[in-house]
């Protein structure tokens, strides 16, 4: 829930004037989540802020494989994920 309140702290100073989309630049974002609730929260949060998402997943294997061949700004990942191998 930490990630949560950083986002929402963010949008709050986006629209109190503290930050715009014009002093933001784009960023390209990999959402890496295995509830997918919060991962839909992140993708709304980043979307309203002007980011692009690449891709979600819901385990570190599908990440992996993807930052392979994809190059991405920014990774928002669970530290700790439901399956015991990411």
């Amino acid at each position: 829930m930490f990630g949560i309140g950083l986002l929402s702290s963010a949008v709050q100073n986006q629209t109190s004037g503290l930050v715009t989309g014009k002093e933001m630049k784009k960023k390209k974002v990999v959402i890496v989540e295995d509830e997918f609730l919060i991962s839909e929260l992140y993708r709304h949060y980043l979307l309203n802020l002007g980011h692009e998402v690449l891709a979600t997943f819901t385990n570190g294997s599908d990440a992996i494989a993807f930052f392979r061949e994809n190059n991405a700004d920014l990774v928002l990942m669970d530290v700790k994920l439901g399956n015991s191998e990411d």
